[in-house]
């Protein structure tokens, strides 16, 4: 009986330690193409927010964007474009493994999710003095050139995890909140929860076919040529542009 006692403490101790290396934190991320320069057509641009939530374990995090069970659906915007809206119940999913520098997307091409295999890219940082308090946390900032465009993060050491939203990563604590210099990609943490026993493994997406990035921007470039040109010969006669706007988090780059 005494050595059920004692290794039924063992197996709480080991519970408890796991737990600490899990958290969850929900941000609200927004892509905002008004204030995009480098966009060409005024007709391509549009405003989307996402519900995301970053799921973390140890050296391994899952940022999913945007999960909806309505799926897809084509609406019509005021300045007489259309808005594509991409999702399922799953959403757009960013898987990231450290130490393996391993990254999993699941990405999609209209209503046809796709799963892309990558190395996960180290982010050039240049951390300042500059601090601020957001929500209870105090935040460090931090400096980079990723994907095209000049990032400013907020980082807290408080919660000491290498880990962000979307592919953002790679700074001695989690990144809090994070927007481009024109402010067109915006993340904002808005709960977080660390600590945090998950319910479920943090793992990579698998509901999508495989396919390389080389590939995908391919497809999807012809694609979306397509749709466009489908939806410019069902409008009245006179009129030569349709503006469309496809949910993608990539365009952003």
């Amino acid at each position: 009986m005494k050595a059920l006692f004692v290794l039924g403490i063992l197996v709480m101790l080991h519970l408890e330690g796991h737990s600490q290396n899990q958290g969850r934190i929900l941000y609200t991320s927004v892509i905002d193409y008004s204030k995009d320069g480098k966009q060409g057509n005024t007709q391509d641009k549009a405003s989307i927010e996402y519900q995301s939530t970053l799921f973390l374990n140890g050296l391994q995090s899952l940022f999913i964007l945007s999960q909806s069970p309505e799926g897809s659906t084509l609406k019509d915007r005021p300045d007489g474009g259309f808005e594509i809206s991409i999702s399922d119940k799953y959403g757009f999913s960013y898987f990231k493994d450290v130490q393996s520098k391993m990254l999993v997307s699941r990405e999609f091409i209209l209503n046809k999710p796709f799963i892309l295999q990558e190395g996960i890219e180290d982010i050039n940082w240049a951390i300042g003095n500059e601090q601020k308090k957001i929500g209870d946390l105090l935040c460090q900032k931090a400096t980079c050139f990723y994907k095209g465009r000049n990032f400013i993060a907020w980082f807290s050491k408080e919660i000491p995890v290498s880990a962000g939203p979307w592919k953002l990563w790679g700074l001695p604590g989690l990144i809090v909140e994070a927007y481009d210099e024109q402010e067109v990609v915006k993340f904002s943490a808005k709960s977080i929860n660390f600590p945090f026993a998950l319910s479920e493994p943090v793992a990579p997406p698998t509901q999508g076919d495989k396919i390389s990035r080389v590939e995908f921007e391919k497809l999807w470039t012809k694609k979306a040529a397509q749709l466009k040109q489908f939806l410019s010969s069902s409008i009245p006669a006179g009129n030569t542009e349709v503006g469309v706007t496809l949910q993608r988090i990539e365009k952003a780059e």
